[in-house]
């Protein structure tokens, strides 16, 4: 069966052109891209609504206005000229635009502009159609910003995928690790971690990092070459805006310095700890001392000197003197020895000293002196500085055993904040630099952390008591100065000591004026000290030598003991610690009721009551314990004979 259908009216083709012109305007006007219709010479004839929302302009404002109506200026005149070349020949011009809105702001936007021809083949119009990039551009920025800072920043960064595969390293891992980047990408992150590490460690960061929050500690990592240094590490995973893992990074620090740092610090107050031991037992040791020295010395006088005993009372006074010189070095080492600095040249007390030294090293060793001329100026105590350098020749010396050199050197330098950062007990600024060094065995890394602890020594049973460097570092210490150590194994060993440089005058040496005479007075002497051996042969050394003695123990007892005392008291024999009030404390209050009272100060022990860092304050007159009858004598006559 034949079914018909109606026929459609027919449209007329200029009808149909018509409405086809009008659904093309439609979309033209209802197009999310704003487009601009030109004639050949820039003049806008046409605009869309998207156009009027993105440039701010109206259509009415637009039309008959120059293209050049958004021009920013922000690009070169050649970037135009190309455009202009490129739509001028016919063909398709594609590009970026900086432009600016009719509020005056700019924006991002692609183009594509396309010229029309005419009937006749010429081009007649353009017609522009963009695309807002604003925010785009302001991600790639954003972006290219990151990537600079993590390119270029001090901190070691990764990028790895999803299993923690790195695909970017930045300079600094390369150049810490030694890796090229094709080495590394594609590694695992945990293929750096050194195989000295805790158990498991690698596992516990991948775990953590990839399905926990993150990882964060200190480790060890391997450089390209093999060797190991620490680093402090975080890791964690990148998400993508759905929360689904698209990475992982971590980011490294190399904490090598500040490792070294920390073992500098903690070795400095490990050294102060003992020292604080040292000074505290020599306190109490010095009084004991005194009391067998001095008696020991009074009874060989009351034997004729033939006698056998008095050569074991000799024997007795020899061992107190070398504990004594042994409880020197201690407080040496925990910088509690009194010093007399003086200003002094370096290079001229080096020459004095070298004839010493020359009779201490042996025909086979080879002494040198290397010393810059125009050295500056430092302020020590000689004595001391003498002392460092002997040690350490002898020490030099005995890691010589078959032959070898030893060169003194001094120069001028200035130390600069850069090497103060890495030797925290340094002060930048001028330093004279003493350097000793030897061609001897040198010292492994784990003797250098411990070589100026006293009593540490390396030498055979017997023969070093281990306190010849800790009395250096402590005289190097006390005088202001630094010393380090440089050594290996096989290649020798230099010490380097650095004394701030001070712009005064060379002080003439003191004559030193002694009297062979032991002697004697007739005053009275007010004698303070709590230790009761120690007090009994003072007693007795200022009787027998002439003087009025009056004792006290305490200073409740001394202010009793003056008070009851009709007679002028000439003199204050004081120790520094003492209980109740200190030798300081009980000389200022006995001066307010006898203004013309000599004071002598006592001690095995500085404190800051007479001392400042160790240096005797102004006026202060003193004599260290264990002193002999006869040191004690001329310091009392030098005292009390003084206008």
């Amino acid at each position: 069966m034949k079914i018909e259908r109606p026929e459609r009216p027919a449209i007329p083709a200029d009808a149909a052109a018509r409405d086809l012109r009008a659904l093309q305007a439609a979309a033209l006007e209802a197009a999310a891209n704003p487009i601009v219709i030109s004639q050949r010479d820039g003049t806008i004839i046409w605009v869309n609504h998207a156009f009027e929302v993105l440039s701010g302009y109206t259509r009415a404002e637009a039309l008959g206005q120059s293209t050049r109506l958004l021009k920013s200026g922000r690009l070169p005149a050649s970037y135009y000229q190309t455009m202009w070349d490129t739509i001028l020949s016919g063909q398709v011009w594609q590009g970026e635009m900086v432009n600016r809105r009719k509020d005056g702001s700019l924006y991002h936007e692609e183009m594509t502009i396309t010229p029309v021809k005419n009937a006749a083949g010429e081009i007649s119009h353009f017609i522009a159609i963009k695309l807002d990039i604003t925010e785009r551009k302001a991600s790639e920025e954003r972006i290219c910003r990151l990537a600079q800072v993590v390119e270029n920043s001090a901190e070691m960064i990764a990028i790895g995928d999803p299993e923690g595969r790195i695909v970017f390293a930045n300079r600094a891992l390369l150049r810490v690790t030694g890796y090229t980047e094709d080495e590394l990408v594609g590694k695992a992150f945990t293929s750096l971690l050194s195989h000295n590490n805790p158990p498991h460690l690698d596992q516990e960061i991948r775990t953590q990092t990839l399905s926990g929050g993150g990882w964060s500690g200190e480790c060890m990592h391997y450089r390209k070459e093999g060797r190991e240094f620490p680093v402090s590490l975080s890791t964690s995973k990148i998400k993508d805006n759905q929360g689904a893992v698209i990475g992982t990074f971590g980011i490294a620090q190399d904490i090598t310095e500040r490792k070294r740092l920390e073992e500098q610090l903690a070795a400095a107050q490990k050294m102060e700890a003992v020292g604080q031991l040292a000074g505290g037992i020599a306190h109490d040791f010095n009084n004991l001392l005194g009391v067998m020295i001095g008696y020991s010395e009074l009874l060989q006088e009351s034997f004729p000197p033939d006698d056998l005993r008095v050569r074991k009372l000799q024997q007795i006074k020899a061992a107190g003197d070398r504990a004594a010189s042994l409880t020197r070095q201690l407080l040496a080492f925990s910088r509690k020895q009194v010093i007399r600095p003086r200003v002094i040249d370096l290079n001229g007390l080096v020459n004095d000293v070298n004839k010493m030294l020359a009779r201490l090293v042996r025909e086979d060793i080879e002494l040198l002196c290397e010393l810059k001329p125009a050295l500056g100026m430092i302020k020590a105590d000689p004595t001391q500085i003498e002392q460092v350098i002997i040690n350490l020749v002898v020490n030099a010396r005995d890691a010589m055993p078959d032959r070898g050199k030893i060169i003194i050197e001094t120069a001028n330098t200035y130390l600069d904040e850069s090497y103060c950062r890495s030797h925290p007990s340094v002060q930048p600024g001028r330093h004279i630099m003493l350097a000793i060094s030897d061609t001897g065995t040198g010292m492994d890394e784990k003797t250098q952390e411990h070589i100026f602890e006293p009593f540490f020594t390396t030498k055979e049973q017997g023969k070093g008591t281990g306190l010849g460097l800790a009395t250096v570092y402590g005289i190097v210490k006390q005088s202001g100065g630094s010393i380090w150590v440089y050594s290996q194994l096989g290649k020798g060993t230099t010490f380097k000591i650095y004394f701030p440089c001070v712009d005064e005058a060379v002080q003439p040496k003191e004559a030193l004026g002694v009297s062979p005479a032991l002697p004697r007075g007739n005053e009275t002497i007010l004698l303070a000290e709590d230790a009761e051996g120690m007090r009994s042969l003072i007693s007795e050394l200022l009787l027998r030598n002439g003087y009025t003695v009056l004792t006290a123990e305490s200073s409740a007892e001394l202010f009793m003991v003056t008070e009851q005392y009709n007679a002028p008291i000439d003199l204050l024999l004081t120790d520094v610690v003492m209980p109740g009030m200190n030798g300081r404390e009980l000389a200022d209050r006995l001066r307010a009721a006898h203004p013309a009272l000599r004071i002598v100060y006592m001690s095995g022990y500085t404190s800051d009551t007479i001392v400042h860092h160790g240096v005797l304050r102004e006026g202060i007159d003193f004599i260290e314990k264990p002193f002999t009858e006869a040191s004690l004598m001329r310091k009392l006559r030098e005292v009390l004979d003084r206008n």
